[in-house]
């Protein structure tokens, strides 16, 4: 049996309550990759959330998070009172910079133990800072900036991995040689912000807005004519997608099932902001979304749901509805692998779709994830040891 209750809760503002009430008595004051897998604390996560409430929603938590929570809690109440009322932080600092209450923290792997006084003057010097202070629309409006290969729009291979971890993903198939690509902070940010940003993300599926970044075969003189970067042996539209129901696509359905679309294109394709957005709700309800990707051999596909407005129409579909609860909901069923089809094995489809939602539930519904028992907290505990054995300096 497992725990049904999801403290991130159904909606937008029990999301948020959650945050605050985790935030109240948070164990570690951190921003940035910590640990050795580098990955965003928890209490980071919970800061963000908040963050991305409306101005006097944030404060007047943040504010509550300082008269009430612990030394961690002030703390991270003293950086969101810094970003909306510097004034008011003003007035904070001179207070706090007299309290020798201890402050657990950590930078990378080092965890630290200072007075708070010391914490916030630090704060106020800037040496604590924080990726992102925009709200999910400015991140999604960001994504015009995006001029480099990322995970899901990489014309030169296909990664498998969780890009709110800034760990490196996992190589499935590709063009060997070329530098694997990395999330820019923007997608980093909005997949970290999980359920919080879905609906926005659903919005913005039709978003036609180009980005900086081209793929497709360039004949001009500068291009590099490398396979997978700017030469292509072919290149096409598709529609691909990766549904909400657990599928697995192999032989079988490509020979007797309905075959994807594919329509020809040449030259250069332009990615968009709907494109990047498709990736990022995958990424978020562990789906393989993927707008832009390598076909063995030579090959460009390229899934927009600009291209292929049948894509945004199934995304709507199956996702449309989805918050905070239903999206745990989900996460739990692949954990629990009712749906598994019957051609796949029990290993691959732990490495598909178990522990993927493994590290989705960790970071959006950390209560559950930790009052897991049964068959869930044994399928835990096998990713827990997979993940620390990868993980190890050694």
């Amino acid at each position: 049996m497992v725990l049904l209750l999801c403290h991130v809760g159904g909606r937008a503002g029990e999301s948020f309550d959650a945050a605050v009430k985790r935030l109240a008595t948070v164990g570690t004051f951190a921003f940035g990759g910590v640990g050795y897998a580098g990955k965003t604390s928890q209490g980071e996560i919970d800061f963000r959330i908040v963050l991305s409430q409306p101005g006097p929603v944030a404060l007047a938590a943040f504010e509550k998070l300082y008269a009430d929570g612990n030394p961690q809690a002030k703390s991270y109440a003293l950086s969101g009172i810094r970003t909306l009322a510097p004034g008011r932080f003003k007035d904070l600092l001179a207070a706090a910079g007299a309290s020798t209450v201890e402050v657990e923290g950590m930078r990378g792997c080092i965890v630290t133990h200072e007075p708070l006084g010391t914490v916030a003057e630090e704060i106020d010097r800037g040496e604590f800072s924080f990726r992102t202070e925009k709200s999910v629309a400015q991140l999604i409006d960001d994504l015009t900036q995006i001029d480099s290969q990322a995970p899901g729009i990489d014309s030169a291979a296909i990664y498998q991995g969780f890009i709110a971890d800034d760990a490196p993903g996992s190589f499935l198939v590709g063009v060997l040689g070329v530098a694997p690509p990395k999330a820019p902070p923007k997608m980093r940010e909005l997949v970290r912000l999980g359920p919080v940003a879905l609906p926005e993300l659903l919005k913005h599926l039709d978003d036609k807005r180009p980005t900086k970044l081209q793929v497709g075969n360039d004949d001009s003189h500068g291009s590099s004519h490398q396979v997978g970067v700017d030469a292509f042996s072919f290149s096409f539209f598709s529609d691909e997608y990766d549904p909400r129901s657990p599928h697995w696509f192999d032989q079988e359905v490509l020979t007797s099932g309905p075959r994807p679309m594919e329509k020809d294109f040449h030259g250069r394709y332009t990615v968009k902001v709907g494109d990047v957005c498709y990736v990022l709700i995958g990424q978020i309800v562990n789906r393989h979304l993927l707008a832009v990707r390598y076909q063995p051999s030579g090959g460009l596909v390229v899934n927009s749901p600009i291209e292929a407005p049948a894509l945004a129409e199934r995304v709507r579909s199956d996702w449309g509805n989805v918050d905070a609860e239903i999206l745990r909901a989900s996460l739990l069923a692949d954990i629990h692998a009712a749906n598994q089809p019957r051609r796949i094995s029990r290993a691959d489809y732990t490495r598909r779709f178990v522990n993927p939602a493994l590290e989705r539930l960790r970071l959006y519904c950390p209560e559950t994830y930790a009052s897991l028992d049964g068959d869930y907290l044994k399928k835990r505990r096998a990713f827990e040891k997979q993940a620390n054995a990868q993980h190890s300096p050694n």
